[in-house]
């Protein structure tokens, strides 16, 4: 059984979710969740309320995601 809300985000079980970057967003400083949160796989953690440099550190995790899909897309066109 998993043991909270965290564990669910950032670990998903269905594959479909698994190249979804996890972004926390939380107004609770507290250093050892911010590094469970990280150690369980959320790609970054940012606090309320969020500043444009914030928003800036998210890019890599968009375009990441975006190219990720376009390759599956691309292996999906191939096969058929």
């Amino acid at each position: 059984m998993r043991s909270s809300r965290v564990d669910e985000v950032a670990e998903p079980e269905s594959s479909s979710l698994k190249n979804i970057p996890v972004v926390i967003i939380s107004s609770e400083n507290v250093p050892s969740r911010i590094n469970r949160c990280l150690e369980q796989g959320a790609e970054e953690f940012s606090l309320n309320p969020l500043r444009s440099s914030d928003l800036n550190k998210l890019k890599p995790h968009i375009i990441k995601t975006k190219s990720k899909d376009q390759n599956q897309e691309k292996r999906r066109d191939l096969r058929f």
